[in-house]
Protein backbone atom coordinates (compact mmCIF):
# COMPACT_ATOMS: atom_id res chain seq x y z
CA UNK A 1 0.00 0.00 0.00
CA UNK A 2 1.03 3.85 -0.74
CA UNK A 3 0.40 6.26 1.84
CA UNK A 4 -0.81 9.29 0.79
CA UNK A 5 -1.97 12.46 2.42
CA UNK A 6 -3.97 15.49 1.80
CA UNK A 7 -2.53 18.92 2.68
CA UNK A 8 -4.10 19.04 5.90
CA UNK A 9 -1.61 16.24 6.99
CA UNK A 10 0.34 16.10 9.91
CA UNK A 11 2.16 18.86 10.45
CA UNK A 12 0.43 21.23 8.93
CA UNK A 13 -2.85 23.32 10.48
CA UNK A 14 -5.77 24.49 8.96
CA UNK A 15 -9.04 25.05 10.52
CA UNK A 16 -10.81 24.35 7.34
CA UNK A 17 -10.02 21.37 6.23
CA UNK A 18 -9.20 18.45 8.68
CA UNK A 19 -6.12 15.86 8.00
CA UNK A 20 -7.81 13.34 5.67
CA UNK A 21 -5.38 10.41 5.03
CA UNK A 22 -5.98 8.14 1.95
CA UNK A 23 -4.57 4.63 1.46
CA UNK A 24 -4.11 3.59 -2.22
CA UNK A 25 -2.38 1.11 -4.00
CA UNK A 26 0.51 1.55 -6.40
CA UNK A 27 -1.34 0.68 -9.24
CA UNK A 28 -4.51 3.33 -8.35
CA UNK A 29 -2.07 5.89 -7.84
CA UNK A 30 -0.06 5.14 -11.62
CA UNK A 31 -3.94 5.30 -12.79
CA UNK A 32 -4.41 9.36 -11.23
CA UNK A 33 -0.66 9.96 -12.28
CA UNK A 34 -1.95 8.49 -16.08
CA UNK A 35 -4.74 10.59 -16.01
CA UNK A 36 -2.79 13.67 -14.60
CA UNK A 37 -0.62 13.31 -17.60
CA UNK A 38 -3.02 12.92 -20.04
CA UNK A 39 -4.68 16.00 -19.37
CA UNK A 40 -1.34 17.81 -19.85
CA UNK A 41 -1.11 16.42 -23.17
CA UNK A 42 -4.19 17.65 -24.23
CA UNK A 43 -3.18 21.29 -22.98
CA UNK A 44 -0.28 20.75 -24.85
CA UNK A 45 -1.75 20.28 -27.80
CA UNK A 46 -4.21 23.21 -27.51
CA UNK A 47 -1.20 25.58 -26.57
CA UNK A 48 1.32 23.66 -29.62
CA UNK A 49 -1.89 24.08 -32.16
CA UNK A 50 -1.92 27.63 -31.65
CA UNK A 51 -5.49 27.78 -29.66
CA UNK A 52 -6.17 31.03 -29.23
CA UNK A 53 -9.39 32.29 -27.03
CA UNK A 54 -11.66 34.39 -29.51
CA UNK A 55 -10.28 33.07 -32.48
CA UNK A 56 -10.95 30.23 -34.25
CA UNK A 57 -8.09 29.00 -36.67
CA UNK A 58 -9.87 26.54 -38.44
CA UNK A 59 -12.06 29.78 -39.71
CA UNK A 60 -9.07 31.72 -39.94
CA UNK A 61 -7.53 29.72 -42.76
CA UNK A 62 -11.24 29.86 -44.49
CA UNK A 63 -11.00 33.19 -44.28
CA UNK A 64 -7.07 33.53 -45.38
CA UNK A 65 -8.25 32.58 -48.98
CA UNK A 66 -8.23 36.49 -49.67
CA UNK A 67 -4.96 37.30 -47.53
CA UNK A 68 -2.60 34.78 -49.26
CA UNK A 69 -3.11 36.57 -52.86
CA UNK A 70 -0.76 38.97 -51.55
CA UNK A 71 0.58 37.49 -48.31
CA UNK A 72 1.23 33.82 -49.78
CA UNK A 73 -0.08 30.60 -48.97
CA UNK A 74 2.27 30.60 -45.92
CA UNK A 75 1.92 33.96 -44.43
CA UNK A 76 5.59 34.56 -45.21
CA UNK A 77 5.08 37.37 -47.54
CA UNK A 78 7.63 38.97 -49.93
CA UNK A 79 10.35 41.76 -50.24
CA UNK A 80 7.04 44.22 -51.10
CA UNK A 81 4.86 42.50 -48.99
CA UNK A 82 5.10 41.83 -44.98
CA UNK A 83 5.12 38.28 -43.60
CA UNK A 84 2.14 37.39 -41.38
CA UNK A 85 2.59 33.82 -40.15
CA UNK A 86 3.40 33.19 -36.70
CA UNK A 87 2.56 37.24 -35.53
CA UNK A 88 0.74 37.37 -32.20
CA UNK A 89 -2.68 36.91 -32.64
CA UNK A 90 -3.29 40.02 -30.26
CA UNK A 91 -0.72 42.25 -31.99
CA UNK A 92 -2.66 40.77 -35.29
CA UNK A 93 -5.36 41.66 -34.57
CA UNK A 94 -5.11 45.10 -33.56
CA UNK A 95 -3.12 45.73 -37.15
CA UNK A 96 -6.60 44.63 -38.62
CA UNK A 97 -8.67 46.23 -36.89
CA UNK A 98 -6.03 49.85 -37.09
CA UNK A 99 -6.34 49.47 -41.02
CA UNK A 100 -10.01 48.76 -40.55
CA UNK A 101 -10.53 52.26 -39.01
CA UNK A 102 -8.15 54.11 -40.70
CA UNK A 103 -5.76 54.53 -37.54
CA UNK A 104 -2.91 52.81 -39.61
CA UNK A 105 -1.48 54.16 -42.95
CA UNK A 106 -2.21 52.23 -46.10
CA UNK A 107 -0.88 53.76 -49.05
CA UNK A 108 -1.98 51.80 -51.18
CA UNK A 109 -5.27 50.76 -50.03
CA UNK A 110 -5.03 47.03 -50.31
CA UNK A 111 -5.49 46.80 -46.74
CA UNK A 112 -8.36 48.67 -46.02
CA UNK A 113 -10.42 46.98 -48.74
CA UNK A 114 -9.43 43.64 -47.10
CA UNK A 115 -10.56 44.35 -44.17
CA UNK A 116 -13.44 46.56 -44.74
CA UNK A 117 -15.97 43.68 -44.24
CA UNK A 118 -14.46 41.96 -41.80
CA UNK A 119 -15.97 41.02 -38.02
CA UNK A 120 -14.21 41.53 -35.17
CA UNK A 121 -14.44 37.71 -34.59
CA UNK A 122 -13.15 37.21 -38.50
CA UNK A 123 -10.22 39.32 -37.45
CA UNK A 124 -9.77 37.10 -34.74
CA UNK A 125 -9.81 34.36 -36.65
CA UNK A 126 -7.37 35.54 -38.96
CA UNK A 127 -4.62 36.16 -36.12
CA UNK A 128 -5.51 32.78 -34.56
CA UNK A 129 -4.47 30.84 -37.51
CA UNK A 130 -1.65 33.03 -38.67
CA UNK A 131 0.02 32.75 -35.14
CA UNK A 132 -0.42 29.32 -35.51
CA UNK A 133 2.22 28.71 -38.66
CA UNK A 134 5.76 28.95 -38.77
CA UNK A 135 7.37 32.58 -39.29
CA UNK A 136 10.69 33.35 -40.55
Amino acid sequence: MTRRASKGGPGRKNIFVSPLWVYVSRGEAENVDQKIDNRNDVILLLVASGAQAGGDPARGMELAVDCSDCHGDDGLGDEDVPGIAGMDAAEHAKALADFRSGEREDEEEDMIDSVEDLSEQDMADLAAYYAGLPGK
